[in-house]
């Protein structure tokens, strides 16, 4: 008789043991891909981000640009469009602001 409830004892730990073992690679399946999933969510918002940063670079020279159109019509340089001698200067500091040449050509006039 204790042999008998032995063996179905230890069959029992043998039916345990391998639900366990089939749980854990389904879990593990489960969670592979998760992490799959996972890692193109933050390639794609790493990619978003670098365009969100870009916007913020753009608004902010947008601001600037702005703000310098502002200043030279107060000053009376005229209409956008419209070329004034001091533009130069205008035109010098925006080089040293951004570090690039401006491509605008003097109207005569």
């Amino acid at each position: 008789m204790e042999l008998a409830w032995a063996r179905a004892e230890l069959q029992r730990a043998w039916w345990d043991g391998n639900s366990s073992r089939l749980e854990l690679e389904s879990l593990t399946a489960n969670l592979e891909h998760v992490l799959e999933v996972l890692g193109k969510t933050e390639k794609e918002m790493q990619e978003v981000q670098g365009k969100l940063n870009n916007s913020e670079s753009t608004v902010a020279i947008l601001r600037s640009c702005t703000a310098i159109g502002r200043a030279m019509m107060e000053q009376g340089w005229g209409a956008p469009g419209d070329w004034h001698p001091s533009a130069d200067a205008a035109l010098r500091h925006w080089h040293w602001l951004f570090g690039h040449t401006v491509g605008m050509e003097q109207s005569e006039g």
